[in-house]
């Protein structure tokens, strides 16, 4: 108490400090704060920095790296935690030596956490499934990473032909010790930055920020001359105006991350692939007509975004990018057999047209271990196409995904009946998420009741399902001696659109009572044949139960 005391009713002191105490122990640790000299200071403002700096004398040299180089970013920036971390592995900050073992990933994301959790991140923004998306630093932190970060790492502020540094102009003067430099732009119409940053030729990062798509005229002279500061690893020109690559780019041989989003860009310099050691390309949104010739070559990028681009066509031969761990882009592809040497994919894969494919096992899903969502997309079929719905099942069956899976999505399947590996949680143990939409010829359901971790089901569109029986819990006549409890970890479930549903029945079995635990929300919707009648299971335990 009187450690919370002395924090004077200063909810960042105070917060900051209970992180820092959290994993502490030892009571002379909580009296060399409670003696410390940080509270005779005189004003909130010195007290809280000075709390802030002995919170991060208590980081590891390495995470205190990782902070001081988010002084690049503009007070009240929203960034996010993937493209942070993805620059933090680009200039070399997560190679850890007590984590030999471990991907730069994982130990970026350990950075992250450690961050958050001592209050010099906050306003997290988090995923449906709780996982950050971004953060912003309080404007005191920023101070804080400003004065860490000294020389190395600056912003600068440009309004038309006036510029500011950190509120301090004199710190252009020493424009050849940066290291990491983050241009802000204030207005819609600049054609040249300071000519100093041009003499920061040890500069490792150079990233823009704007407030608007396309937002300032950046198709002058200036950002020619940013490609000539050979020694750049990290590359942000996204949202500015840049219309076309100078040759120069292609001398830039320790890039590693390149942001070219939401720009005029439509075409890459000749020699462009031979940017062996890039790591992350990012298109999104810009005016791009095809990819790099070669792009085969480059075989060290890891990850490939390029949705909402003008790009039509997948790049050729992405096959041979092997090291690829996430890829985002819409386009005509070359077949699923592309995927087949991808193993280090991760986060989300869709895969469309899959009426086209004739061999799933070529996609190898099942050597994808860092798939977390996989959604498979088909064509639309007609009742009569008997030879095409025989080949949707044989490929669905093909395309097992690793048990790692977490969300799965199944579109337009035209199968008469669901693969077996749906069916167990033998094969998808760590699935908590699954949406079947418009799979309209098949007449049985899968025995989603034995997956032991699922817990939001969304069915919409199964018109050729008449009954939900046995088949929906356990399945078939041997699994029925099964005591295992169906749906052990539901909460949500939705059934839309079964237009010829006539009848549920409840799990038969005599441990029938134990099916669907802990279901929550039931939402059944435009299931024209069914009344609550021929609902033969238990509603009483539903808190939000929704039949129109």
């Amino acid at each position: 108490m009187q450690i919370v005391s002395k924090c004077g009713g200063l909810p960042l002191a105070a917060k900051t400090l209970a992180s820092l105490l959290y994993s502490r122990n030892d009571e002379e640790e909580w009296l060399s704060i409670l003696n410390s000299a940080i509270w005779n200071l005189p004003t909130d403002e010195n007290k809280i920095m000075s709390i802030l700096k002995l919170s991060y004398d208590h980081l590891s040299p390495n995470v205190k790296r990782c902070f001081s180089y988010c002084s690049i970013f503009p007070k009240g920036h929203a960034f996010s935690k993937r493209e942070l971390i993805r620059m933090w592995m680009a200039e070399g900050f997560l190679n850890s030596p007590w984590q030999a073992c471990a991907s730069p990933e994982f130990v970026g994301n350990e950075y992250f956490k450690i961050l958050l959790l001592n209050s010099f991140f906050q306003d997290e923004r988090k995923k449906k499934w709780l996982d950050v998306k971004s953060c912003r630093m309080h404007d005191i932190v920023h101070d804080l990473a400003i004065l860490i970060a000294g020389s190395e790492s600056r912003m600068v502020k440009l309004i038309g032909e006036i510029f500011t540094i950190d509120d301090n102009p004199e710190v252009i003067n020493h424009s050849s010790e940066f290291r990491h430099l983050g241009l802000q732009v204030l207005d819609d119409d600049v054609s040249a930055i300071p000519s100093e940053i041009y003499q920061a030729s040890k500069l490792h990062t150079f990233v823009s920020f704007s407030p608007r798509l396309y937002g300032y005229n950046g198709e002058g002279v200036w950002v020619n001359r940013i490609f000539s500061l050979s020694l750049l690893r990290v590359l942000n020109l996204s949202h500015t105006g840049i219309q076309e690559f100078p040759q120069s780019i292609c001398k830039l041989k320790h890039l590693r991350y390149l942001d070219l989003s939401h720009t005029r860009i439509e075409t890459f310099p000749r020699y462009f692939s031979q940017l062996y050691t890039l790591q992350t390309l990012r298109l999104r949104g810009c005016r791009l007509k095809e990819f790099p010739r070669d792009m085969r070559n480059m075989i060290g990028l890891e990850y490939l975004t390029f949705a909402g681009a003008y790009l039509t066509q997948m790049p050729r031969e992405v096959s041979r990018l092997s090291k690829l761990k996430k890829f985002v882009g819409e386009g005509k592809g070359y077949g699923i057999e592309e995927l087949r040497d991808l193993n280090l994919l991760g986060g989300k894969l869709i895969i469309e047209n899959l009426g086209s494919g004739t061999n799933g096992k070529q996609a190898n899903l099942m050597g994808k271990k860092n798939i977390a969502h996989l959604r498979l997309d088909w064509d639309f079929l007609t009742p009569d196409d008997s030879n095409r719905i025989t080949k949707h099942t044989l490929v669905m069956n093909d395309l097992q995904p690793h048990p790692n899976l977490q969300k799965l999505g199944i579109s337009s399947f035209g199968g008469s009946k669901f693969p077996t590996w749906m069916s167990t949680s033998i094969h998808l143990p760590n699935l908590v998420y699954i949406t079947l939409f418009n799979c309209a010829n098949c007449i049985h359901l899968p025995a989603l009741g034995r997956l032991q971790s699922l817990r939001y089901l969304c069915m919409q569109g199964l018109k050729a399902i008449i009954q939900i029986g046995k088949e929906f819990y356990q399945g078939n006549e041997e699994a029925s001696s099964n005591e295992e409890a169906s749906f052990p970890s539901l909460v949500e479930l939705h059934i839309i659109s079964f237009l010829n549903l006539e009848e549920w029945l409840g799990d038969q079995r005599s441990t029938s009572t134990s099916s669907f635990s802990r279901l929550k929300r039931l939402e059944i919707s435009e299931c024209l044949k069914l009344s609550t009648r021929r609902l033969d299971f238990h509603l009483s335990k539903i808190y939000n139960f929704q039949l129109s």
